[in-house]
């Protein structure tokens, strides 16, 4: 997705569809295309709701993972600390 030509806020959608579409005559899909603007876009091949792609971890993964780590490290100097008296 690091495409020169792309512009730098553009939106991977993927159509993650897996049954037979279109009678029968698809079996599966797996469209993607990068859109500019972020919406309810739906896949031309079986008109199935495509769904966006994460380029990386949100925000709030970031922050969730960083709050667990601190947790741990809390609960290490917490045992040495009794381990010590």
């Amino acid at each position: 997705m690091k495409n020169s030509k792309v512009p730098p806020l553009s939106y991977l959608y993927r159509c993650g569809y897996t049954e037979t579409a279109n009678n029968g005559f698809k079996k599966g899909c797996n469209f993607e295309h990068v859109f500019l603007q972020e919406g309810s876009h739906h896949c031309p091949l079986c008109g199935n709701a495509l769904s966006p792609v994460s380029d990386g971890p949100s925000v709030s993964e970031v922050l969730r993972k960083g709050q667990r780590l601190a947790e741990r490290q809390k609960k290490e100097e917490g045992k040495i600390k009794n381990e010590q008296e």
